[in-house]
């Protein structure tokens, strides 16, 4: 037995029935007729305005009487239209959710397809940032640009340190502090020259085969990355590989290694992963904060570093080594 709900509307004769009978005849008149069905109780009759004219509830029917009720009202001409719905406590619901459930949608595989995601520090990792920046600086300052980028590196953490600031902003000032401690003639204009090139700087040569190969064993890609939005979509246009997810230090309003990416990833995404492995080359921006989080890392030392190895999950010199470290490190169950 269970509590159904019927909703109808009237007829041109059926209003009349109402005006000649009043409101507490027709309640008579269902109460009447669910009782010479042989069971039910009317729990409740309701008249409403709008499209729906009548709620009646009525607890303890079953399934062939519930079909019966509106099936004979209907039939008197009384209404133009009735629906029955079947009405749950919170009770049966909460009943109904500790049940479990195995379905296959029309189309989808058979089995359920793991939810594994990789991300990726860009700049270093996949874009040749040392190459931009020194570049760039040849540009500014000929024959300066490996100084360039020495000191732009040595000064670029300083610079996020503080209050939040876009990645052009930071960009625009380490060109200035560099070209400061090397004592070189920076234009003032000429301080934004990072931020007109860095849509241009290339991928390493790497990225593409290795990101083809695991794409294809099923993983999904984000980027984490201290950038603006506008610069890294900029960027994405240089890379061989489309990605599923992107958080940029403007959404965090922060720069790594401050976890911030990496909590937001997990809240969004890495909560109901399968597998989440992070990949990255610097080891101050990512390996450090990951290691802390207990977040499995694969560290690209493509410099040939020094730095403690046992910090990281995986030690790779290039991308073409990813995928076999992936696939050590991210197996499904």
């Amino acid at each position: 037995m269970a509590r159904f709900l019927f909703q109808g509307s009237y007829s041109a004769e059926g209003v009349k029935g109402v005006l000649k009978d009043g409101g507490t005849g027709r309640l008579r008149a269902i109460e009447s007729a669910i009782k010479s069905m042989g069971g039910g109780k009317v729990e409740a009759v309701y008249f409403a305005f709008g499209d729906t004219d009548i709620y009646v509830t009525v607890d303890g029917l079953s399934n062939e009487e519930a079909l019966t009720f509106p099936m004979g009202v209907g039939a008197s001409g009384a209404l133009s239209s009735v629906k029955t719905t079947v009405l749950m406590t919170p009770e049966e619901v909460d009943a109904a959710a500790k049940k479990t459930l195995s379905y296959r949608a029309p189309g989808r595989c058979p089995f359920r397809v793991p939810d594994r995601w990789l991300t990726f520090d860009c700049f270093g990792t996949m874009i040749d940032w040392g190459h931009g920046i020194r570049t760039t600086g040849e540009l500014l300052f000929p024959g300066r640009g490996d100084a360039f980028l020495d000191a732009y590196i040595a000064l670029e953490a300083e610079v996020e340190e503080g209050p939040f600031k876009r990645y052009r902003a930071v960009l625009a000032e380490t060109t200035r502090r560099a070209a400061k401690h090397l004592d070189l003639d920076l234009k003032p204009d000429d301080s934004t020259a990072l931020v007109s090139t860095i849509p241009y700087w290339p991928p390493f040569a790497d990225v593409g085969p290795a990101l083809a190969q695991l794409r294809r064993e099923g993983w999904k890609f984000a980027l984490l990355t201290n950038c603006d939005r506008d610069l890294i979509a900029q960027t994405q246009r240089r890379l061989p590989a489309s990605f599923d997810a992107v958080v940029t230090a403007e959404d965090v309003s922060a720069y790594k290694p401050n976890p911030a990416h990496f909590k937001l990833f997990q809240s969004t995404f890495g909560s109901s992963a399968d597998a989440w492995i992070h990949v990255a080359q610097s080891y101050f921006h990512d390996i450090r904060p990951t290691h802390e989080l207990r977040i499995p890392r694969v560290w690209v030392n493509r410099q040939g570093e020094k730095e403690d190895p046992s910090l990281a999950d995986a030690v790779i010199r290039a991308l073409p080594e990813l995928p076999e470290a992936v696939g050590r490190l991210g197996k499904v169950g």
